[in-house]
């Protein structure tokens, strides 16, 4: 004789989940990845400042580096969690570049008016849009149990 909560578990569900314990997680994992997301791009946006006017022999290697770390930082969070975790990672890069934007108390500024100031500027946004669209439709995390499982595979 099998007891009801062995039943339960052999029945398929219908929502795509488990059980309730893997639903309550997902409601709070979620909003924290989303907000690990926005700390991970304004981390990316403050390495990308601190390097992006280092220039060695002729060529902007800092600037190179801080673009391509931004495009590929928003492309991995839009595999991993989707579009909307691209947008979240590209905003809290944005964040940290609309903030640097303003002069500080002495006078100056963190990123320069002069050609490697507005490259960084302009390819940083750029990088960041292309890492958004270029999000492929209906890419997330999925756990490897949940991919193996042709239930919960979206139509």
């Amino acid at each position: 004789m099998t007891s009801s909560r062995a039943r339960d578990n052999d029945a398929a569900p219908s929502h795509g989940t488990s059980s309730r314990r893997a639903f309550g997680r997902d409601r709070i994992s979620r909003p924290l990845g989303y907000v690990g997301g926005a700390v991970l791009g304004a981390v990316i946006a403050v390495a990308g400042l601190a390097v992006h006017r280092h220039v060695d022999a002729g060529l902007p290697w800092g600037l190179v580096l801080a673009l391509v770390a931004a495009l590929f930082a928003t492309t991995a969070a839009g595999i991993l969690a989707g579009r909307v975790g691209a947008v979240v990672l590209a905003g809290g890069y944005a964040a940290v570049l609309v903030l640097t934007l303003s002069s500080r108390a002495e006078g100056d500024y963190l990123v320069a008016g002069d050609t490697l100031g507005y490259a960084f500027l302009l390819g940083a946004l750029v990088a960041l849009g292309i890492g958004v669209v270029a999000t492929p439709r209906g890419a997330r995390h999925t756990s490897p149990a949940r991919r193996s499982d042709p239930r919960t595979l979206d139509p």
